[in-house]
């Protein structure tokens, strides 16, 4: 049995690699650059270099690939690979099973305004949204918005695309530099304080299949990013609203449905869809739902025995670089230093001793990361921040 996963530098993939690896799977993995942390892992057999990360001259060269080496199942990860894949799926599946949705959801999905939408339509709570048509719509969409408020692209992923005003003055200077489509211009939200939570799912045609969700412990950035620590955690209305809305997709595949449980009156709002594997991965790994698995099975066989059970209690940390530049972004360094040195049964971490070769390279990462943002002066708040009364 085998398969090819794709963007073998995300951290994502390396749980995707190290997963199905672990399970005596041939695993193929694949990127733009030889020097990542996938090509690293020692539960990796064949590494191949794609020139291109996106669109349909990815998809050529993947079935370049698919030609040469017979691969049972393909995997794609991050946004750009599973766009691909759904776009161009009948072609794929000539060659190879994949747990992909049909483009008319991956579309939805993959555009935040569209996805905001749809939200709205089926009673999934989102935060307060302006939909600017035009440019000269944002003079007068300004006057009527609360502050501090957050600049969203339709095409951006956890803290990419995204910008916090805290002003009419900020928000005047800071949309026309976030529009890269005028078609397709930038929502505006209210922002919303509290705790970042995610209902997470394997769909197989509509139907659920597996289900997991968690609760952020930190993120980098502090602001609203990815989980640079996090805990599973059972929430009967997150678990509503996550299947609503992916029921409302007509889902296949997995999915990251991203929400803030507001702490102004203790209720969630969406925050995104993520249309495929998700940063803390690891966490629903180690809490006993290995979705990569799952997903590989499904293709492969057609469906799997449902998993809606798992362990509540698991926390799962990301070291390097997540935990460090939390810590290295945080303004009670007392404090963060405490959180950092907190250890028990029930944390676990991405490093592995038994594949190590990944974690060194992260280190390194790290290092330029940190040193780069410093520079740049945007190590605390690379996306600006909200200042809430």
């Amino acid at each position: 049995m085998s398969v090819l996963i794709t963007d073998a530098g995300a951290k994502h993939s390396l749980a995707a690699i190290r997963s199905i690896g672990s399970r005596n799977i041939d695993v193929g993995a694949i990127e733009t650059t030889r020097l990542n942390m996938g090509f690293l892992s020692r539960y990796v057999k064949k590494r191949f270099l794609c020139p291109h990360s996106k669109g349909e001259l990815f998809v050529n060269h993947i079935i370049k690939i698919l030609e040469k080496h017979k691969y049972d199942v393909f995997l794609p990860v991050i946004d750009t690979s599973y766009e691909a894949a759904s776009k161009y799926k009948a072609r794929l599946e000539k060659y190879v099973r994949m747990p992909v949705a049909n483009y008319d959801s991956m579309s939805i999905a993959l555009n935040k305004r569209r996805t905001m939408m749809l939200a709205e339509k089926k009673g999934v709570p989102v935060p307060a949204t302006v939909y600017p048509i035009r440019l000269s719509d944002i003079r007068d969409n300004a006057k009527k918005i609360t502050y501090p408020a957050v600049i969203k692209t339709a095409d951006g992923a956890g803290s990419g695309g995204i910008a916090f005003v805290n002003s009419e003055a900020e928000l005047l200077l800071k949309y026309p530099k976030m529009v890269t489509d005028k078609s397709n211009l930038p929502m505006i939200q209210e922002y919303i304080p509290g705790k970042g939570q995610g209902f997470f799912a394997l769909y197989n045609n509509g139907k659920p299949r597996a289900i997991f969700m968690h609760e952020r412990i930190r993120e980098y950035p502090v602001t609203g990013g990815p989980s640079t620590m996090a805990k599973s955690i059972y929430s009967d209305s997150l678990k509503k609203e996550g299947l609503k809305m992916l029921n409302a997709l007509d889902w296949h595949g997995v999915a990251m449905v991203e929400f803030k449980l507001d702490s102004r009156d203790n209720t969630l709002k969406l925050m995104e869809v993520n249309p495929k594997f998700w940063g803390s991965l690891d966490l629903a790994i180690s809490s006993g739902v290995d979705f990569p698995y799952l997903a590989y099975k499904m293709a492969l066989d057609g469906d799997v025995k449902p998993v809606m059970k798992y362990n509540e209690s698991m926390k799962f940390r990301w070291i390097f670089p997540g935990e460090i530049l939390h810590f290295l972004s945080s303004e009670d360094k007392i404090k963060a230093l405490k959180d950092f040195m907190e250890f028990d049964k029930n944390i676990k971490s991405d490093i592995r001793l038994k594949d190590p070769l990944p974690n060194i390279f992260q280190i390194m990462l790290t290092a330029r990361m940190a040193v780069s943002l410093s520079l740049k002066g945007k190590l605390r708040h690379p996306c600006g921040v909200a200042k809430v009364n």
